[in-house]
């Protein structure tokens, strides 16, 4: 399935945020997130594969199965809109 987001929206597959704590791995909440860039609406002045930072109040999260190398997996993906970017992680 082909996803294109319309106006400034922008949709990420996030990273997930891993912390180490007396050798267990839990997953911690922040107010800034990072991700991968998947696809952009017309109005957003990003590029695909850009690695971002964005404000984490505001989002929509989906899951949805996609294909990676000849297997299906599901996948959590993130709709932002184009002013909760922070910046762009080179």
């Amino acid at each position: 399935m082909k996803v294109k987001p319309l106006h400034d929206y922008i949709l990420i597959e996030p990273d997930k945020p891993i912390e180490r704590i007396g050798g267990i791995l839990v997953s911690r909440q922040r107010d800034a997130e990072s991700g991968v860039v998947v696809a952009i609406g017309p109005y957003a002045d990003l590029g695909i594969g850009e690695r971002i930072m964005y404000k984490d109040f505001n989002t929509l999260s989906v899951k949805r199965s996609v294909l990676v190398k000849g297997k299906d997996q599901e996948k959590e993906l993130t709709f932002i809109k184009y002013e909760d970017v922070i910046c762009i992680i080179e």
